[in-house]
């Protein structure tokens, strides 16, 4: 578990690591849930931990008036055939902090942020204290309007994530031809050339599918996305019929956009998933380019990564619909 602290005390938040660090090392004993949340209860917090935005160890122990916390889902995603329950337990939720808070929990979607062209659907929770907070508005009625006016307004395609410069794509090819044991050619302007037998014969496969079911050229749909991770005959993973880029994977498996032959890299990832990652985009953003010339890390965040503009939408949403109760500090916790 992540999480993301904002203290009065600091100019800018405070990003933890691990929050299970916040522990004495082996405090947590092998169990049940219950008897794991009896350790946890019974220990005393360290008070420091490494902090990403300063660089050096921070206190856990200040007043805080917001964390965003995001559960490990790789164990628990869609993706993945062993996923140990079908969606989180509100009950699980409630053991853990339900002596403190009350919970609203929302189903979200890229799609309500305008980013129609990659599946991420995600479950965020609110969970505002029982005695310092007050609700000040509907959670599901601010949202609802709001998306309701960003649906209306923005709508992406997966094409539209497909914004790497040559540089990047040179850096992710040629990373790709050294895991491979092939030459780079810098003169092709497709990867095809990369692909093993397998790939090759699931781009085929895929591409005789499409035919079939769609009718059309998929050398000529701009918005064609497969995944050449899964064998053909265990899942069938592109973006043809819903139009989205399909989940992705912590796995080395790649993502091939059709019409162009050529790879999604780390870049065209984070994207998707709302990232700053161009001048055009950060500018709209107010804010820094993001570094991504490091397309395995590029990869890597967008495996593990919610989507940017649905976090920031439901943390708007949450320091909009509660308050301070008589005069007290916010204390509100989003458990994604």
């Amino acid at each position: 578990m992540s999480s993301w602290r904002v203290s009065e005390s600091a100019d800018e938040p405070h990003v933890f690591g691990d929050i299970m660090e916040q522990l004495p090392h082996g405090s947590v004993t092998d169990g049940t849930f219950h008897s794991k949340l009896r350790s946890v209860n019974n220990s005393h917090f360290q008070g420091l931990q490494f902090c990403f935005t300063h660089g050096h160890s921070c206190c856990t122990l200040e007043h805080v008036d917001l964390d965003i916390s995001g559960l490990p889902c790789q164990d628990n995603s869609r993706a993945n055939k062993k996923r140990k329950f079908e969606d989180i337990k509100m009950s699980m939720v409630n053991d853990l902090l339900g002596s403190h808070y009350f919970f609203t929990q929302l189903f979200v979607s890229p799609t309500d942020v305008g980013h129609r062209g990659v599946a991420r659907n995600r479950t965020y929770i609110i969970c505002h204290h029982k005695t310092k907070t007050e609700p000040l508005l509907d959670v599901h009625e601010v949202y609802q309007s709001v998306t309701d006016v960003l649906k209306g307004s923005v709508a992406t395609e997966p094409q539209d994530y497909m914004v790497s410069p040559k540089l990047i794509k040179a850096h992710f090819n040629m990373g790709v031809c050294q895991s491979r044991g092939i030459s780079y050619d810098a003169e092709a302007s497709s990867c095809a050339y990369m692909l093993n037998e397998r790939e090759t014969q699931l781009v085929q496969l895929l591409d005789r599918d499409y035919a079939k079911e769609l009718g059309g050229d998929p050398s000529m749909d701009g918005n064609l996305i497969y995944f050449l991770g899964d064998r053909y005959e265990f899942s069938r993973t592109w973006s043809a019929k819903s139009h989205r880029v399909p989940t992705y994977r912590r796995n080395n498996g790649l993502f091939l956009h059709r019409q162009t032959m050529t790879f999604m890299t780390g870049t065209d990832k984070l994207a998707s998933l709302g990232w700053p990652v161009t001048p055009e985009t950060a500018k709209q953003m107010l804010t820094k380019v993001l570094p991504n010339m490091d397309s395995k890390r590029s990869s890597l965040i967008a495996g593990n990564s919610m989507h940017l503009s649905n976090v920031a939408l439901v943390t708007m949403v949450a320091l909009l619909c509660y308050g301070p109760a008589r005069s007290q500090s916010v204390v509100t916790q989003l458990c994604l």
